[in-house]
C-alpha cells in the first residue's frame, strides 16, 4: 500500500529526496512544507502546499513525513522540524533508496534516509533524523547518533562512534574505532586518526 508523505523543506536536498522516494514506489509525495513566501512554488514538478506552522494539520491528516532539509556544519534547524514533528504526534518514515544496500541486522532510526549507492554494513545502528548521502559507507558494528549528515563518499570504517549532531563532509574518511563528539564537523576530505571531542571541527589534511 502507497502512503502519503510530507517533505518538510523545498531546497536542493528536498529535489534529491524527491528522487530517491520516487525509486522507492512505497510513498506518494502529498504535501511540501517551506516559508510562507514559497508556498504555491515547486520543487522538481511537486507543489509546495503548506507553512511548516501547518504541520501539526498534517498529522491530524494521516501523514508521514520526512525532514527533507540539508545540513551543512550545524544540525540545529533538522533536529527543530524533527522536534515539531513528534511533539505534534506525528511519524517520521525511514526512507532506503533501492539502490543502497542495508545489511539485515541493522537498525535505522525514524526520519533517516539512506540515499543512491549508500553502504551499511552488519551490525550498524543509525540514529533518528539522519541523512547518509549518496555513496557514503559506513561499516560493520559503527553507531552513528541523532541527526547528523554523512556526506556524499564518506567513509566510515568499522567500529567507529559518532555523537549526535555531527556533520562528516564529502570524502572524509574516519579510521577504525575511533570517536567522534556530539556536534562535530569534519571538513570535507578530512582524513580523522583520533578521537574527537564534542563541539570540534577537524579540518582536511593538506
Amino acid at each position: 500500500m502507497i502512503k502519503d508523505i510530507a517533505l518538510i523543506g523545498s531546497g536542493g536536498h528536498c529535489t534529491a529526496c524527491i528522487d530517491v522516494i520516487g525509486q522507492t514506489a512505497e510513498y506518494r509525495i502529498a504535501a511540501i512544507t517551506a516559508a510562507a513566501n514559497d508556498v504555491g512554488g515547486t520543487v522538481a514538478g511537486h507543489p509546495i502546499t503548506h507553512t511548516d506552522d501547518q504541520i501539526p494539520n498534517l498529522v491530524d491528516d494521516g501523514l508521514t513525513f520526512l525532514v527533507a532539509v540539508g545540513q551543512i556544519r550545524t544540525a540545529a534547524t533538522r533536529k527543530r522540524l524533527f522536534q515539531l514533528v513528534a511533539s505534534a504526534g506525528g511519524r517520521c518514515a525511514t526512507i532506503v533508496s533501492p539502490w543502497a544496500y542495508v545489511a539485515g541486522d541493522t537498525t535505522i532510526g525514524a526520519g533517516t534516509i539512506v540515499m543512491h549507492h549508500g553502504l551499511v554494513n552488519a551490525g550498524a545502528r543509525i540514529g533518528q533524523n539522519c541523512i547518509l548521502n549518496s555513496k557514503s559507507l559506513v561499516e560493520h558494528e559503527c553507531t552513528v547518533g541523532d541527526h547528523c549528515h554523512l556526506s556524499t563518499g564518506s567513509l566510515i570504517n568499522g567500529g567507529v562512534r559518532i555523537g549526535d549532531g555531527t556533520f562528516v563532509g564529502s570524502g572524509a574518511i574516519i579510521h577504525q574505532d575511533v570517536r567522534i563528539g556530539n556536534r562535530c564537523v569534519i571538513g570535507a576530505g578530512a582524513i580523522v586518526r583520533r578521537d574527537v571531542d564534542d563541539d570540534c571541527t577537524v579540518r582536511p589534511n593538506r
